[in-house]
């Protein structure tokens, strides 16, 4: 449903149908203004037939100014074609109810009338109705929409039928976001389908009730479906207010005005809005009455356009300027106004009377003298505004200072941080190069006894486990276990140490330590287990290396061996039947001389924490004086095992710790790890009396940099005034001059759209059958084929005696447009096309022929005149026939043509040129080689949007990367575009009825999308730069605004903008 709006106050809320029985037309120009301003919505029940561009150019500045400003926003052209048919309130009843397909009840018009004059052709069609089209039964040429109507009243012509849609949903499961750019409504989707989310709260009200979407995760293309309506209080019209004027006022065309000049007038201005109020889109308008017009006409449907849900009146106080007074003789300044005033929901200032007139319906408050009360005094030196710029300034650098002097310090406070870390880490790497140090004895084990045949190492096992011990460091121990069984320890007691009772104990048989013996011997390799509580006491690692030799037996000797518990453990491999190849034989890999090996036995390293780590200086961490980080002398450390062993679980898996650890819940942590060992332990460090919060300098440097900070910011403060004064007006002088560059370049655009810069060379079409081909500039100006034209006008004479027709085609070689002459053959095709459509073809201009070809000044001018040349021509001929390039071999067919952006240009500039309806010879025509045919508004390879989208088209300059960074034709064409531009303008301000509607429709593609067909900036890419270039930046706005200032200007003084009516005066 929609929701209703808390702002205030709310005049009333739309729902999804009209609430008003009709919108009536109107029957001249100023019955139209006065209906839009003020006439009741009863009355406005004309035809608007005899409303046309004659009566819209006699109406006045002030009706125009009017319309165009009641009707800004909407995308509708004030012509019978754009108005729709007056509806009823019940025909919008029921036209968005929660359905998959929406689904619109409106009566079809002129039921089993003949259509095809109506509407020209079959499919949608106005005439019939909203949603309805012009069919006729059994049809094989009518579009889809045509296809499943059941009720049809005759099948012998063309009649208005209820139209009958099975439209499918495009892009299914594919995020069309950005395709569509954004939710709602996309045709990208496919026609009346919509781009929505699942469970988005913010999507628009077509994506509301959605029954299915094809994926949750992103927006995809769904049916749309909308909320059930609601039904409202039916709006009454306020009262009529007074007519006459108070003191000091007299009547005018829209009111009250001044008799002295402008004054303070408060009025009310209605807003059509979306539930957020933030929509661009957004419509004001002076009257009540002129909005509905504009939501009827732009908004209501289904779905609902511009998301509008609401309509909100503001009270606006404002006061006109003397200018804005005299300019608009005090007509209609208060709505001029109102784009610069601020508005509100509550009245400014009570109003005494109100006033307002029949033509008008502006409620103007006629306000009497305000008595203001004395307002309090404040000093005389506070209201000079350099004081507050000095004390902002300085105020800034106070709070810039200690904001650096804090930042300062919290750095050196992250670089204590950083400093502990890095000693954390060197501590790390401490522990695991001693690890790595002590295990490598084992592997000095094993060399020894690989090559000692005769166990003379075990013999003398003491004594080399000694110089082990004392070389490597950090070893409590080294143990000897021949086939698995510990026969050797060294030392075997001492001080710290008694281990007597592990002599004897059979690792391959002994329940506990099996599994990482067994582990040790698949692996090949060193095992590491630990840290881990000893049984006779203490914290320790055990590094376990399996032995494979080539003097080892295949097979283990028996073994028995008694564990604690008295059970006892055997292995018995002497006797082959009862042998366990799994339990008894352990092959190792071959030696260097490819002998094999077998499972020796075990060499064993014990380390206990104390000795490891009494070789690293992790425990000085926690004395003071032997050495400091960032100040700090003292730290707590904790040393831990993320998976620890059964027999340190109780404590966490820590094995480590200094004798305070408080301060490790703020540590920093850093991991041990050796990766060949396959264990990770984890180091905690930090200060052992927390971390300091603030430097030991901090307050003294703060009591220092203050009033330094405030003495320096008054100079500085000064300084910066008149330095930014002097820079703003660098700016400034810098901004005038770039407008003022770009003024002179769009003037210098519509000025060289009305000329020639290079002349104008036609061949008559008797000497163009008789050249054979395309022939170059030069060869036929030298025979005296060309016939030479200095003035756009001149050429217009000829074209409406003789006819001029532009040929537009695709070169098919870099050197010769056409070396098998395949396009001046279709060129040939399309004469003879012309010709039986009874249309002059007595004049050719094509490329090569008519521009110079030697000279590249000359040649450049031409081409900067291409859109003028193809704007005077009586026909345009776009020859596009298959074939292929000659230096390249690439296929070139309509699609080719149509993706060039001179051939772009070339259509465009024909199509702007059309001004007149009267000749009715005047069109653009498509020739691929076979036949000829027509371009109209419905021709998609060369639509408007296409032919528009001159930039999206391609260029020879681009595609070979601009060879030694000449100039990109994209920037050659920008003049030409902004001309283009402007003359588009011109003709939906002064041309005919058909230039009206066609302009506003090429206009309208342009602000849907402006940086798609006049880019900002564009990309040049050579084999020297790549870089970003300025494009249209900045001039739109700028030629907008010229334009404004040109149309009000006298018809003589404005900027001529060529075309065929002026020329035919010229001509005169």
């Amino acid at each position: 449903m929609p929701r209703t709006s808390t702002l205030t106050p709310l005049l009333f809320q739309l729902t999804d149908y009209a609430l008003f029985p009709h919108l009536q037309l109107f029957t001249s120009a100023s019955e139209l203004v006065s209906g839009l301003l003020g006439a009741d919505l009863t009355a406005l029940h004309r035809a608007m037939a005899e409303f046309n561009a004659a009566s819209w150019r006699r109406s006045s500045d002030f009706y125009r100014a009017a319309i165009c400003s009641l009707l800004e926003g909407s995308e509708m052209a004030l012509t019978p074609q754009f108005l729709p048919q007056p509806l009823r309130a019940e025909d919008w009843a029921n036209v968005c109810r929660t359905s998959v397909q929406p689904v619109v009840k409106v009566k079809v018009n002129h039921f089993a009338q003949d259509c095809w004059d109506r509407c020209e052709t079959g499919g949608d069609c106005a005439w019939c109705g909203f949603g309805h089209a012009c069919c006729r039964k059994n049809s094989t040429i009518d579009p889809p929409e045509c296809g499943g109507v059941v009720d049809w009243p005759t099948d012998r012509h063309h009649t208005c039928v209820k139209s009958v849609r099975h439209v499918p949903v495009k892009h299914e499961g594919q995020d069309c976001y950005d395709f569509c750019k954004g939710a709602g409504l996309c045709n990208w989707c496919g026609h009346g389908m919509a781009c929505c989310k699942y469970g988005d709260i913010y999507s628009p009200n077509e994506c509301r009730a959605v029954v299915y979407y094809s994926a949750r995760e992103h927006h995809v293309c769904v049916q749309p479906s909308f909320e059930q309506p609601v039904s409202l209080p039916a709006w009454k019209r306020p009262e009529e207010l007074p007519d006459d004027c108070p003191d000091g006022y007299s009547p005018g065309p829209l009111g009250c005005v001044l008799n002295d000049g402008p004054r303070l007038q408060t009025f009310y201005v209605y807003r059509a809005l979306d539930d957020e109020e933030n929509r661009t889109s957004n419509f004001n308008a002076m009257s009540l009455s002129g909005l509905l017009y504009y939501v009827h006409t732009s908004v209501l449907g289904c779905p609902r356009a511009n998301g509008i849900t609401r309509i909100k009146r503001l009270l606006v106080t404002v006061k006109n300027t003397q200018e804005v007074y005299r300019k608009y003789e005090r007509q209609f300044a208060p709505l001029l106004s109102f784009r610069k005033a601020s508005e509100t929901t509550k009245e400014l200032i009570l109003p005494h009377k109100q006033h307002s007139t029949e033509s008008s319906g502006l409620p103007v408050h006629a306000l009497a003298s305000v008595t203001s009360q004395p307002k309090r005094q404040i000093p005389l030196w506070m209201r000079w505004r350099k004081f507050w710029g000095v004390l902002t300034i300085i105020i800034a650098i106070v709070g810039v200072s200690i904001y650096n002097l804090n930042a300062s310090d919290a750095s050196l406070l992250r670089n204590a941080r950083q400093s502990v870390n890095y000693l954390a880490e060197r501590q790390a790497a401490d522990i695991t190069r001693q690890l790595r140090t002590s295990v490598s004895s084992l592997q000095a084990l094993d060399g020894i006894l690989q090559i000692d045949r005769c166990s003379s190492g075990i013999a003398d096992f003491d004594r080399l486990a000694m110089t082990l011990i004392d070389t490597y460091k950090g070893i409590s121990n080294l143990q000897l276990a021949p086939f698995g069984t510990l026969q050797h320890i060294y030392p075997l007691v001492d001080s710290t140490q008694d281990n007597r009772g592990a002599l004897g104990l059979a690792l391959l048989l002994e329940p506990a330590r099996a599994s990482f013996a067994l582990a040790s011997i698949k692996a090949r390799t060193t095992q590491v287990s630990g840290p881990l509580r000893l049984v006779q006491g203490g914290v320790a690692a055990i590094a376990q290396r399996p032995i494979f030799s080539r003097f080892a037996p295949k097979y283990l000797p028996d073994e028995w061996f008694l564990d604690m518990d008295g059970v006892n453990h055997s292995r018995i491999c002497s006797i082959p039947e009862t042998r366990d190849e799994v339990e008894c034989s352990f092959p190792g890999p071959p030696d260097p001389t490819g002998d094999p090996t077998y499972f020796w036995g075990f060499v064993i390293m014990l380390t206990r924490i104390e000795d490891f780590l009494a070789t690293t200086s992790l425990a000085s961490l926690e004395r003071e004086g032997e050495g400091s980080v960032a100040g700090i002398s003292r730290f707590a450390y904790e040393l831990s095992d993320p998976s620890p062993h059964p027999s340190l679980a109780d404590v966490g898996g820590i094995w480590q710790r200094s004798s305070n650890t408080d301060a490790l819940s703020d540590s920093v942590i850093v991991d041990v790890a050796v990766e060949e060992f396959g264990f990770r332990w984890i180091l905690k460090v930090a200060p052992m009396e927390g971390w300091p919060v603030v430097s030991e300098d901090f307050w003294r440097q703060l009591l220092l940099v203050l009033p330094l900070t405030a003495m320096l910011g008054v100079l500085l403060g000064v300084y910066i005034i008149f330095a930014l004064r002097k820079e703003a007006m660098k700016l400034q002088g810098l901004a005038r001059y770039l407008k003022e560059q770009k003024v002179l370049a769009i003037e210098s655009a519509v000025h060289n759209l009305n000329t020639f810069q290079c002349s104008m060379y036609l061949v008559e079409l008797g000497d163009f059958l008789e050249m054979g081909g395309l022939v170059c500039h030069e060869d036929a100006r030298d025979a005296k084929k060309l016939c030479c034209f200095d003035r756009p006008e001149d050429v217009v004479d000829i074209a409406q005696l003789s006819g001029v027709v532009f040929i537009s085609h695709q070169w098919t070689g870099f050197d010769h447009p056409d070396p098998l002459n395949v396009h001046y053959e279709a060129i040939l095709v399309a004469i003879r096309g012309l010709q039986q459509e009874g249309l002059k073809c007595g004049y050719i201009w094509a490329d090569y022929i008519s521009i110079p070809q030697a000279n590249s000044f000359q040649q450049q001018a031409a081409i900067n005149s291409l859109a003028v040349y193809a704007s005077v021509c009586s026909s345009l001929v776009c020859v596009a026939p298959r074939c292929r390039h000659a230096d390249t071999g690439a296929e070139l067919n309509m699609h080719t043509y149509c993706a060039r952006g001179w051939c772009r240009l070339e259509v465009l500039g024909f199509k702007t040129g059309t001004c007149d309806t009267e000749e009715k010879q005047r069109a653009a025509f498509i020739c691929d080689g076979d036949e000829l045919s027509l371009i109209t508004d419905t021709t998609s390879d060369l639509s408007d949007e296409l032919i528009l989208h001159v930039l999206g088209g391609s260029f020879t300059c681009c595609n070979r990367s601009h060879p030694g960074g000449a100039l990109c034709d994209r920037q050659k064409i920008r003049d030409v575009l902004l001309g283009i531009y402007w003359r588009l303008l011109a003709m939906r301000r002064d041309g005919d009825m058909n230039c009206v509607i066609w302009s506003d429709r090429i206009l309208q593609l342009v602000r849907t999308d402006p940086e798609k067909y006049f880019p900002s900036q564009s990309w040049y890419r050579s084999d020297r730069i790549d870089e970003m270039q300025e494009h249209f930046d900045g001039y739109l706005p700028i030629l907008q605004v010229m334009f404004e200032k040109d149309t009000r200007l006298e018809h003589e003084e404005r900027l001529p903008v060529f075309g065929r009516k002026t020329a035919k005066m010229m001509a005169i």
